[in-house]
């Protein structure tokens, strides 16, 4: 229970300080012990609450041109997402996708950025390669946060995005969770048995992001991607083994 209460506190304050990632560090440590088809609901849920929580603090800063075009993307990529789950064996899918991340944010840790600004069409196009991602392998977070800070996107305009756009991204999973039965009241009880604790996490986090240089904030950022993408790669080679 004590590891638990550390954990959830945990990936509270790097939800609170970066936008994303919660449910990542979530999977990455429980993963092994808990079914997905219990795991998941919850991370969901999680997320969402999270947004409830940031959004008024962020919606002003909500960069509402990168926005649009990331979600309208995701919408349109979810579905081929989901299709190649017939075509290629989700943990391969998954390998590449953190293989891919993992490598962008080696070289923007070692000083590689985005020369010009994306236009509505190619940020469209990374919306679209989120969707796929997230519904292939449930990683879509992980692509369009890579896509924010390998631009000068100022950190709270791109935590703000983020936040309400993972709001936008998983409201839609919930409800798929919810038709296909796998949301269940259980689910949003232990939600609301973890909040507390969680809830800290984020109010600790999003001190400590106010407080924070951008530069700071970027390094922090790239760290956590990297984290995340090296626990997903062993992860999955640990399944395939």
């Amino acid at each position: 229970m004590a590891g638990l209460g550390v954990l959830l506190f945990a990936s509270g304050f790097v939800r609170g300080y970066a936008g994303f990632g919660s449910s990542a560090v979530i999977v990455a440590a429980l993963a092994s012990f808990v079914a997905p088809s219990k795991l998941v609901p919850v991370t969901v849920l999680l997320e969402i609450y999270a947004s409830v929580l940031l959004v008024v603090s962020i919606w002003r800063q909500i960069g509402w041109d990168e926005l649009k075009p990331l979600a309208g993307g995701a919408m349109v990529g979810s579905p081929f997402g989901v299709a190649t789950h017939f075509i290629v064996p989700v943990e391969a899918m998954k390998l590449i996708i953190q293989s891919l991340v993992l490598a962008i944010s080696a070289a923007l840790l070692a000083g590689w950025r985005r020369t010009r600004l994306s236009s509505r069409g190619e940020t469209a196009l990374v919306g679209f390669g989120s969707g796929i991602a997230n519904g292939a392998a449930g990683i879509g977070g992980l692509v369009v946060a890579t896509f924010f800070i390998s631009g000068d996107s100022q950190p709270a305009r791109m935590r703000a995005t983020l936040v309400f756009y993972f709001f936008f991204v998983n409201a839609i999973s919930a409800s798929t969770l919810a038709i296909s039965g796998l949301l269940t009241w259980t689910s949003l009880w232990t939600l609301v048995l973890i909040a507390p604790i969680f809830s800290l996490g984020i109010w600790a986090g999003s001190k400590h992001f106010l407080g924070a240089s951008p530069e700071t904030f970027r390094r922090m950022v790239l760290g956590l991607l990297i984290v995340l993408a090296l626990a997903g790669m062993a992860r999955t080679l640990a399944g395939m083994v």
